[in-house]
């Protein structure tokens, strides 16, 4: 059942969002009472609750485009490629379930504009680069469906609908 699915995927991204208010709360202030104490504000929030119980994008667009923050910040502090690397992709996912999500790919490359260390060119291109990537899969996906979808019809009409003359009326969707 294709809505029991979606509810399970909610389930786990809901686990995932207050794994993320932990770990930010974590790397905020350095003190585990503090993250288990967002982690539990965030786990008994009504309206989160309420949020990722029904299926909705919403519940995908959270997640990421703040799981995009957190890798940033992770990667500010470590300087790890892959960090940065996933923060893009993510943040690209963010983008792709809606599009607000374009203010965090927006808020990522500003970041690293001011708060990288001499942020170089190939930091953005990778950041930027990756957070586009998602949804020019998704287009490049549509146009093929859309190119596929055409030929089809094209073929269809070339091949299966013949015209047929009997006798002198001209009877064009019949096929021989």
């Amino acid at each position: 059942d294709v809505l029991q699915a979606a509810r399970g995927r909610d389930a786990i991204l809901f686990a995932g969002w207050v794994l993320v208010a932990g770990l930010t709360g974590y790397f905020v202030s350095r003190r585990a009472w503090f993250a288990l104490g967002s982690a539990a504000l965030t786990a008994s929030s009504p309206w989160l609750v309420g949020l990722f119980s029904g299926v909705q994008s919403e519940a995908l667009f959270f997640p990421t485009g703040f799981g995009s923050a957190y890798l940033l910040l992770v990667y500010f502090k470590d300087r790890n490629r892959v960090f940065l690397a996933l923060a893009g992709l993510t943040a690209g996912l963010s983008m792709l379930t809606r599009y607000p999500g374009a203010a965090f790919v927006g808020a990522g490359i500003g970041g690293l504009l001011a708060f990288g260390l001499h942020p170089r060119r190939v930091e953005l291109a990778t950041y930027a680069g990756l957070a586009i990537a998602p949804n020019l899969f998704a287009r490049c996906g549509i146009a093929l469906t859309m190119a596929g979808t055409f030929a089809f019809f094209i073929s269809f009409i070339l091949f299966e609908i013949r015209p047929s003359f009997i006798g002198s009326t001209y009877m064009p969707w019949t096929s021989l």
